[in-house]
């Protein structure tokens, strides 16, 4: 019998701390994809873009995490303003872009660094 008690213990124990866990997670945590709008003609990337959040500072103002295209994945700061976050992708083309969570999807726009006029972005989370 202590035997088995023993393991409902740890069993409840798991679950609380398992719950405890997920609690814990931001809401920005994960991945997010979708599509970026007006793009320029020279661009051979398309439009696909995924974000992926991999961590978040305990103060929840910012995060880490990547940035994919179809021809790159780049390591992103990210900065969180409640429902607001926004981040600049590196580079000489970077683009800097502003999203606010709707829901489990974020909008927003983007704008290129390099000079050309930006456009709408929409992702949604996985």
């Amino acid at each position: 019998m202590p035997a088995l008690r023993a393991v409902l213990l740890a069993l409840l124990l798991s679950i609380g701390v398992a719950g405890h866990s997920a609690a814990q997670q931001h809401w920005l945590q994960g991945t997010w994809t979708g599509a970026m709008t007006n793009l320029p003609p020279t661009n051979r990337f398309g439009a696909d873009r995924t974000l992926e959040v991999t961590s978040v500072a305990p103060d929840g103002a910012s995060a880490s995490g990547t940035w994919t295209s179809a021809a790159a994945k780049v390591p992103l700061a990210i900065a969180i303003a409640g429902e607001t976050v926004s981040f600049t992708s590196p580079g000489s083309a970077g683009a800097v872009y502003k999203l606010t969570r709707k829901g489990g999807i974020m909008e927003g726009s983007w704008a290129a660094v390099a000079g050309s006029a930006g456009g709408s972005l929409s992702l949604k989370k996985q």
